[in-house]
């Protein structure tokens, strides 16, 4: 009967009280409660940490794009100093003639006050725009590289620098040059005949692309003229040239002989210069060459000739000037063209066996 009764008053081991059904179920709704807790947790530091990667890959972004227009900069500065080395090195004047004649095309198509602010736009910049343009070519063919130092250098408008390379070594330029020189004497020996003017009566020289003067030196020695005009535009050489050998240095504009008088010189000059330029520039300074000389004075010059450029010529070029790719041809009729048959004797018929060099007498 005890058994029993102890069975059925719940008193056995399966019996659940009221109170202990009551913890169970708290106990569960705690763990739910701690278990959400932490799943919030969770998700919070989940979504902070996805807000975390996208500003990290924001920052790794903007890092590239940074790259990237430091490299982009960096080609620019490159550019920038290039041309910044070019006219800082030279002193320079627009062609008026052809300046002139832009400046008539900009009045037949704008207005007064476009054109006002663009004058005062180029006169504040120095007129920057134009030159680019117009010394881009002498600019790429000033270019060079240097195997040694691994690195591009200028190997154009080099005055100051030869100058202190010649004073540190206790050297005066004739010395640093000694050798061009003399093979300007033995050239200019060979090509200017005795016989293509008469020494007596040359009394002034016109010269454009002078450096350092050996050129000059052998026009001054041989003929000692009055008047020697030089038209250089590296500043560095032009004053030098002033200063040593007492020429007249005139200010350049690259393609014409301005401050020079037509028919006031008895000879016109350029030694191994004009293919630093575009065949344009040195036609035009043929025909100014043609326009300056005297009646019986005479031009002396050498070019490069298209018609004496053969295949393996071309394919020197490409493999031995890379990465340059302007290079100052010009053909034979366009030289002739500045020098007319009716007004010019031409004394060298085959310039190509005379080191490209060409001489015109003027009738």
């Amino acid at each position: 009967m005890g058994i029993i009764s102890r069975f059925f008053t719940g008193s056995g081991p399966s019996a659940s009280s009221p109170s202990s059904l009551g913890h169970s179920v708290s106990d569960l709704r705690q763990k739910i409660y701690k278990l959400e807790t932490a799943n919030e947790k969770y998700r919070a530091r989940l979504a902070e940490r996805i807000e975390m990667n996208k500003t990290l890959k924001n920052v790794v972004d903007t890092q590239k794009s940074e790259l990237n227009a430091m490299r982009i900069n960096s080609r620019k500065d490159l550019t920038l100093e290039r041309i910044d080395t070019f006219f800082t090195g030279t002193k320079l004047r627009l062609p008026e003639e052809a300046y002139q004649r832009f400046l008539a095309k900009c009045k037949d198509n704008a207005t007064e006050d476009k054109i006002k602010v663009f004058r005062e736009e180029m006169d504040k910049t120095q007129h920057r725009a134009f030159y680019e343009q117009l010394f881009s070519v002498e600019m790429d063919m000033a270019q060079g590289f240097d195997f040694t130092g691994l690195r591009p250098i200028v190997t154009f408008q080099r005055g100051k620098t030869d100058i202190a390379y010649a004073k540190s070594k206790c050297m005066s330029l004739d010395e640093l040059k000694a050798n061009h020189i003399q093979i300007t004497i033995e050239r200019f020996d060979e090509i200017i005949k005795k016989s293509f003017i008469n020494p007596k009566r040359v009394n002034s020289v016109c010269e454009i692309g002078a450096a350092w003067g050996a050129a000059t030196r052998y026009m001054l020695n041989r003929y000692a003229p009055e008047d020697y005009h030089v038209y250089e535009i590296d500043t560095g050489w032009a004053q030098w040239l002033k200063d040593n050998l007492g020429v007249d240095s005139k200010q350049c504009d690259g393609e014409s002989l301005s401050e020079t008088s037509d028919n006031s010189m008895d000879i016109c000059v350029a030694s191994s210069c004009l293919y630093f330029m575009p065949f344009v520039k040195q036609w035009n300074y043929l025909t100014e060459f043609a326009r300056v000389l005297k009646p019986g004075g005479i031009a002396v010059f050498n070019v490069n000739l298209i018609e004496n450029t053969t295949v393996r010529t071309l394919k020197g070029l490409l493999a031995n000037y890379f990465p340059r790719r302007s290079f100052g041809y010009i053909p034979q009729h366009c030289v002739d063209t500045a020098f007319p048959e009716d007004k010019f004797e031409k004394l060298v018929k085959e310039p190509a066996k005379g080191f490209g060099y060409q001489v015109y007498r003027k009738r």
